[in-house]
C-alpha cells in the first residue's frame, strides 16, 4: 500500500458522525413522504375513495420517489456498518500481522541467537562462578574498527 495506513479511528468517526447523519436524515425523509402518502390518498381520491385518473399516475411517481427514498436510507445504514466492519477488521489483521511478525522474527532470532550463558559457555567461562559480564573480558568483533 505504499506506506498508507488504514485510520480505523477516521472510519469510525466517519461512520458514526457524519454517515449516521445521512441515515438519519433518509430515514426521516421515508417517514415524511409515507406521512406525505396519507395526505395524497386524500387529495386524489373522490369521496368514494375511487382515485382520479392523474392520482394514478402521480401515485406511481410517488411509490418511486419512497422506494428510492427507502434504498438509499438502506444503503446508507449498510454502508455505515460496513465501514465499521472494514475498521474492525483492518484493527484485526494488524494485530494478526503484528504477532505474526513477532513470532517471525523470534524464530529468525531463535535460529541465529544464542544467550549469554551459551556464549560463556563456548568460551570455557561458567556463568556460576566466573563474571560473565565483564565487559573487558567481552570479545568484541567490532575492536579493530574502533581503534
Amino acid at each position: 500500500m505504499g506506506g498508507r495506513k488504514i485510520d480505523t479511528e477516521e472510519m469510525r468517526d466517519v461512520a458514526d458522525n457524519a454517515v449516521s447523519v445521512v441515515v438519519d436524515l433518509y430515514y426521516d425523509l421515508v417517514n415524511d413522504t409515507a406521512d406525505a402518502g396519507l395526505v395524497r390518498d386524500e387529495a386524489f381520491s373522490d369521496a368514494n375513495g375511487s382515485v382520479h385518473s392523474f392520482g394514478s399516475s402521480w401515485d406511481q411517481c410517488f411509490k418511486l420517489f419512497y422506494n428510492c427514498l427507502y434504498e438509499t436510507s438502506a444503503a446508507s445504514e449498510a454502508y455505515q456498518k460496513a465501514l465499521k466492519k472494514v475498521a474492525d477488521d483492518a484493527e484485526d489483521d494488524e494485530a494478526m500481522f503484528e504477532s505474526s511478525f513477532d513470532e517471525a522474527r523470534d524464530d529468525e532470532l531463535g535460529s541465529d541467537y544464542t544467550t549469554v550463558e551459551d556464549q560463556v559457555k563456548d568460551q570455557g567461562i561458567d556463568p556460576q562462578t566466573d563474571d560473565a559480564y565483564d565487559l573487558e573480558e567481552a570479545p568484541n568483533p567490532y575492536e579493530d574498527e574502533l581503534s
